[in-house]
């Protein structure tokens, strides 16, 4: 078991942009709360982007792109969904959203169709990537906990998708410039295998596969690797605390469908259940 702790000098909403200045993203769209994005604002504007703020309530969604015809653009589209009656975006709008903030046309296919057939959500989109995926995952794809920081603001269409690796490696290395250790640490967060519960519990492992059975070397709550502070809910802290426990005293992790197996004994049942490879798949006998 591994209590672990990255210090965030900056979050994934500051690296997106910094994207955008350094020209790897046309326009960035980010909901956010309270006034924070008011020095972002006045940040960019400086720079010359154009800028919108579209506030609904306690929360409100930030537009930045450097041509003001496509930042424009994309406050028409969220201004549509504030109408009467909105039952959400269909395909054309989730297309031309991700097409409007720059992201590889196969990703935002990709995502369009998994949320119209699957419905909202990070992991159901995951799984579909997940089983798009011949080969071995890119640990910088890992978009599996959206509140970790992670490099890439969309969701792959496959975790080997080259121009998502492209843009993830990039940014890194823009990051790494200033913050090295942080770039570090957080590329051996997202390379720890990623076993998810359910849409509350998650736990990063490492280990060595013996057939389809992981050895597990260390273990510990993916909640550890989010930024000191962020929310999280005690009953949901105890539940992975608790797998984590008997993770560690057992270590043999199997997952076989929706069960568990911790050394082939039965630990949990769950539909959600899926076990992602970012630490290197199993070898096929």
């Amino acid at each position: 078991m591994s209590k672990r702790g990255i210090f965030y000098p900056l979050g994934t909403a500051q690296a997106e942009e910094l994207a955008l200045v350094a020209g790897l993203k046309p326009a960035i769209r980010q909901r956010l709360s309270g006034r924070g994005s008011d020095a972002q604002r006045r940040r960019l504007e400086r720079l010359g982007y154009a800028c919108h703020v579209l506030h609904k309530g306690d929360t409100h969604t930030f537009v930045a792109a450097a041509d003001p015809a496509r930042a424009e653009a994309i406050l028409r589209l969220d201004l549509a969904a504030l109408r009467p009656g909105f039952e959400g975006e269909g395909l054309d709008e989730v297309l031309e959203h991700g097409r409007l903030l720059g992201y590889p046309d196969c990703c935002a296919r990709t995502f369009a169709f998994s949320l119209v057939e699957r419905g909202a959500g990070t992991l159901p989109a995951c799984r579909a990537a997940l089983a798009a995926t011949p080969g071995p995952l890119a640990p910088r794809l890992n978009v599996v906990e959206p509140l970790v920081f992670h490099y890439l603001p969309w969701i792959p269409c496959r975790f080997d998708c080259p121009p998502s690796r492209a843009y993830a490696d990039h940014l890194a290395a823009l990051i790494a410039r200033r913050y090295p250790v942080f770039v570090n640490k957080v590329d051996y967060a997202l390379a720890a295998h990623r076993l998810v519960v359910d849409e509350g519990v998650q736990l990063s492992l490492t280990g060595v596969w013996r057939g389809d059975t992981l050895v597990v070397d260390r273990v510990w709550d993916t909640a550890d690797d989010r930024r000191v502070g962020t929310p999280y809910p005690p009953d949901r802290a105890a539940r992975a605390g608790d797998l984590v426990g008997r993770v560690a005293a057992r270590r043999l992790v199997t997952v076989d469908g929706h069960r568990l197996l911790l050394r082939r004994e039965l630990a949990l049942e769950s539909e959600a259940l899926a076990l992602f490879p970012f630490g290197g798949a199993p070898i096929a006998a």
